[in-house]
């Protein structure tokens, strides 16, 4: 645009209706005396000539305008190193965090978080928790008073057969998180404290599976839920070892081959990558003709090693309860664990054969079963609780393999073995569970045992009692 003071070339008109005019000049309102021309808006009229003082002005500008540009291509010059270097520095450097995040069907779906720092982690066989000097064996000297309450139903909506298996605990500063077994799969528990639990529900507010039979995979196709949870402080996993069962068909029940496999979750739990069978029973029977293999899971991490118990029916020999074991470094894949046998761990966990570590203690029991182990440092011992035909057993130990000090604590209204008739009360799948510790591998003086309530001929249900020693 031409500003000049020919008064025959161009005319100047106010750009606000409101301005006032001092002589021949029209003035802006915010402007008085004094004011240069560029506060003028200009109407140009036809020229025979160009203005001198339009070139001048647009050099100037030019000028700045060039100036400009110099510095900013010397300014650019002079960082672009450090940008460089940068750039190729944060290449190097790993992302936290690599995987999207996924989104939860329910808000109450928060991931559990473990401190690697808080996870409890065992003293090596025969240690005591300072590491000091070997605990004495545990033997049968004494009682422990051990007190129950009454008995108390736990919500579980309309989910039945509930417990079916050991139940797993995940706890940290906020929360407490229960994998319980219902019918064939795994459900979770939720709260701030074991008083106040409840069921995780999808999106049509049904309870939440996260861990489920495979149709396609022939020895979980009836039956896949976790008995034990492992936080691996090496590799970050989640480790589950799992019950799985194959049977004739869905409602046949009593005649499964059973064996135990491994799962690993990143979101610690929600979900899971199956990673196949650990443990098989020595003496497999072809399905349909009575329960064989090996199966209810029950683990935890004694130095570097996962100590897994579990039942095993191998129609030869007592249903009791055997061990093995595999490093924490192996993440327990299958091929990592070897089972127990009277000179050590030394049979392979898929086929091998193994020796009983807690088999039936007194002369009127005929079998061991349904194992939930811990260590307990109120006794400052393993502590075993487990299930046999007349009720549940107290066991300890100070290495974990030899155990003793047994005490039945809960009676059965009728032993097991004897034929059931319709409307006959049942109790099983016992787990004992504290408080205030990271994992269920780890228990305290009081707690609360969880079992199943069940009438002969309908389903079974998930009770609960506080219990103490004392």
């Amino acid at each position: 645009m031409n500003y000049s003071n020919d008064k025959e070339n161009q005319v100047f008109e106010p750009a606000d209706p409101n301005v006032k005019k001092e002589g021949e000049f029209i003035v802006h309102p915010r402007h008085q005396k004094g004011v240069n021309d560029e506060h003028y808006i200009p109407i140009k009229k036809e020229s025979k000539f160009p203005s001198t003082t339009s070139f001048s002005k647009h050099s100037k500008w030019l000028r700045i305008i060039g100036i400009f540009i110099l510095v900013l291509i010397f300014a650019f010059e002079v960082v672009r190193p450090f940008i460089s270097n940068l750039s190729k520095s944060a290449k190097t450097i790993p992302k936290e965090n690599s995987e999207p995040n996924k989104e939860t069907v329910n808000k109450n779906l928060a991931t559990p978080t473990i401190d690697p720092s808080k996870v409890l982690i065992i003293p090596p066989s025969g240690q005591n928790p300072t590491g000091s000097q070997p605990l004495p064996p545990a033997t049968d000297q004494g009682t422990t008073n051990i007190t129950l309450s009454q008995e108390a139903s736990v919500p579980t909506m309309d989910l039945r057969y509930i417990p079916d298996g050991h139940i797993a605990k995940l706890e940290n500063n906020k929360q407490i998180t229960l994998f319980i077994s219902a019918l064939d799969r795994n459900y979770i528990m939720r709260g701030t404290s074991l008083d106040n639990l409840k069921l995780l529900t999808d999106s049509r507010n049904q309870p939440l599976a996260v861990l489920q039979p495979s149709a396609g995979v022939a020895y979980e196709k009836d039956y896949a839920a976790v008995g034990s949870i492992i936080f691996n402080k090496y590799t970050g996993d989640f480790i589950g070892i799992y019950h799985t069962e194959a049977r004739l068909n869905k409602d046949a029940s009593d005649t499964q081959t059973t064996s135990i496999a491994l799962a690993l979750s990143r979101d610690g739990g929600m979900t899971w990558s199956k990673k196949g069978q650990i443990i098989t029973g020595e003496n497999i029977l072809p399905i349909g003709q009575k329960v064989s293999g090996a199966g209810q899971p029950s683990a935890i991490v004694i130095g570097d090693y996962m100590y897994l118990y579990f039942s095993d029916w191998n129609g030869k020999s007592t249903d009791a309860i055997h061990l093995a074991r595999a490093p924490l470094k192996s993440n327990g894949l299958p091929g990592s664990w070897m089972k127990y046998t009277k000179s050590g761990f030394n049979s392979p966990g898929l086929g091998g054969r193994s020796d009983p570590v807690i088999l039936p203690p007194t002369n009127q029991t005929v079998y061991t079963s349904n194992p939930s182990i811990s260590y307990n440092n109120y006794f400052k011992k393993y502590l075993a609780i487990f299930e046999t035909n007349l009720g549940f057993f107290i066991g300890l130990s100070s290495d974990a393999i030899n155990w003793g000090s047994y005490q039945q604590f809960f009676t059965f209204p009728k032993d097991t073995t004897l034929q059931k008739v319709n409307g006959d009360i049942w109790y099983s799948y016992p787990s004992f569970v504290s408080q205030g510790t990271p994992t269920d591998m780890e228990t305290s003086k009081s707690g609360y045992l969880y079992y199943s309530r069940g009438i002969f001929g309908q389903y079974h249900l998930m009770v609960k009692r506080a219990l103490t020693f004392k």
